[in-house]
């Protein structure tokens, strides 16, 4: 998780967020040929303040 630039994370600017996984870690043996053992990942995260109900 990257430091956000704003005074409320996920409300006012996205909350960066990076990781890799290794796929044998979890048993992901599938698509060996097509996927890589490490998987990079980097996402984006937005929040949205809760209406009413």
């Amino acid at each position: 998780m990257q430091p956000a630039p704003c005074a409320r994370p996920g409300l006012d600017c996205a909350v960066q967020v990076e990781g890799d996984i290794v796929r044998s870690d979890y048993g992901m043996g599938d698509w060996q040929l097509v996927l890589s053992e490490r998987v990079r990942f980097t996402m984006q995260v937005r929040l949205r303040e809760a209406g009413p109900r």
